[in-house]
């Protein structure tokens, strides 16, 4: 899938799943619970009903976008104060240019609600807060949709088999952490699955503590090509030493060094992290594998 445009790999569900919110965080919706059926757009359905050649009105459009952005504000402050240490992101209100002066007075009263609520946090009913919450968490999966497909489809079937649990749980974790676009676990677990999997293939009788080697060289890492996990030729086992040095350097930095990891593991850098990391894993188990050994231990 990675050779297609990459306008098609866009997730046709977020957009529409992104106004169907809109009108949720609005509250202009009607479930219809007992029917087979869901209106988003009540109101405008309802205005639709009593003159169905009329034009829609932008006025009721516009004021659906700010209610639901006003929400979705509201929902972020009390996320940030909950998981953050930084401010929230300052947010522009859509719909607002498409207001005529009598939506303005409306929308002015909807935004003086909405800035008084803020001011009593204190006495908000948890009710509130959980739907404020739900509105942003909401809007944060659909806004990584997208990039979620588009990440997803650059990857193949993943061939050998892996049986270590540990091995496993770090592989399943990473590609989450970096499908939902979280690049500094991603880095770190990237390092864990091959340290884990050297582990498992070397045994315990190799130790992880550095040599005397460029940054990311382990002793572990050097037993691992001793025995041929990276293939038998000495340029191969060469490459595969420097291979994983790399991905285990990327974690490092992400944990001891961030500046330098926001400067040499920015954008598709940490896509080429993962990447290296599947095809070390590949190698080191499919070479396991060819040799005849026994089947590794479960640790």
């Amino acid at each position: 899938m990675g050779d297609l445009p990459r306008e098609l790999l866009r997730s046709s569900r977020a957009k529409v799943l992104k106004r169907v919110v809109d009108y949720i965080n609005a509250q202009d919706f009607e479930d219809g619970r007992s029917y087979p059926f869901m209106i988003f757009g009540k109101r405008a359905f309802e205005d639709w009903l009593e003159q169905p050649s009329g034009e829609p009105d932008s006025d009721n459009q516009a004021i659906r976008k700010i209610a639901s952005d006003l929400k979705k504000q509201r929902g972020t402050a009390v996320a940030y104060e909950r998981t953050s240490l930084t401010p929230p992101p300052s947010q522009l209100l859509r719909g607002v240019e498409d207001l005529s002066p009598e939506g303005l007075d409306a929308i002015r009263q909807l935004a003086t609600t909405g800035r008084a609520v803020a001011k009593v946090d204190a006495i908000r009913q948890e009710s509130q807060k959980i739907d404020e919450l739900d509105a942003h968490y909401a809007n944060e999966v659909l806004e990584k949709l997208d990039g979620i497909l588009s990440r997803v489809c650059d990857f193949e079937r993943f061939e050998p088999s892996v049986r270590n649990p540990k091995v496993q749980k770090y592989f399943e974790e990473a590609h989450q952490l970096y499908l939902y676009g979280f690049r500094i676990a991603t880095a770190v677990l990237c390092r864990a699955i091959l340290d884990s999997a050297l582990e498992d293939l070397v045994g315990a009788q190799a130790t992880m503590g550095p040599t005397k080697n460029k940054p990311g060289v382990s002793s572990l890492l050097l037993k691992g090509a001793e025995k041929g996990l990276f293939g038998n030729d000495e340029r191969d086992k060469a490459d595969g030493v420097e291979a994983a040095a790399w991905v285990r350097e990327a974690g490092n930095c992400a944990i001891h060094e961030m500046p330098k990891f926001d400067s040499e593991y920015a954008g598709h850098k940490i896509a080429e992290v993962i990447s290296v990391t599947r095809g070390l894993l590949n190698k080191m188990y499919e070479s396991h594998r060819l040799q005849g050994a026994d089947e590794p231990p479960r640790h």
